[in-house]
Formats: C-alpha cells, structure tokens, sequence
C-alpha cells in the first residue's frame, strides 16, 4: 500500500469511533486487544481521533506488476449491526487487472 501510515491511521480512527458506541462488545474488545500495540495504531489511538466510517481511496504497488486503484467503502447490515468493508475497483484499468489476477 503506497500510502499505509494514513491509511492505517484512518482506519484506527474510524475503529475508535465504532468501539466508543460500542463499548461492550466482545469482538470489538478481541480486535483492539490484537492490534493495541502496533505503533502506528497506538500513536492514532493515543491521539484520540476519531472518523466516522466512510470512503476510502487505496493506491496498492503489485510487486512485479501493476498498481491497482481501490474504494473501499463500509456497509452496515441491517439489524445484525454488523459493518462490513468492501474494497471495489476505482478505475476501469484496476478492474480488467482484477479479472486478470482470478483468471490466472
């Protein structure tokens, strides 16, 4: 990922405000228990940011290959109040090497 510290920092952000409205929840408290110590999640974490969750736009290097341009975005699930992240293709070049990578 070209750009990881902000993309990491962000993503801690946006996990601090999802644990801050659920503070009691177990999967919640696993994932930050795996990752508390991290150096680039302590430092944001430490900081006390905050995001609400929302796009994202990822530029990846490919050893050997190509970049490939993403959006992430996050979905809520209706009544589980489960969030899911999804990663989509952010130009028509990234879709056509996606196709490529699972035809090989």
């Amino acid at each position: 990922m070209v750009d990881w510290e902000n993309y990491a920092s962000a993503l801690t952000a946006k996990f601090r405000q999802l644990y801050s409205r659920s503070p009691d929840s177990k999967a919640l408290f696993e994932v930050y228990s795996a990752v508390k110590d991290d150096p680039v999640f302590k430092q944001t974490w430490d900081q006390l940011k905050v995001e609400e969750l929302g796009e994202e736009r990822l530029l990846l290097n490919v050893p050997n290959a190509y970049e490939l341009y993403l959006i992430e975005t996050f979905l809520k699930l209706l009544g589980a109040g489960d969030i899911i992240g999804v990663q989509l293709p952010g130009d028509e070049e990234t879709r056509k090497k996606l196709g490529e990578m699972v035809n090989d």
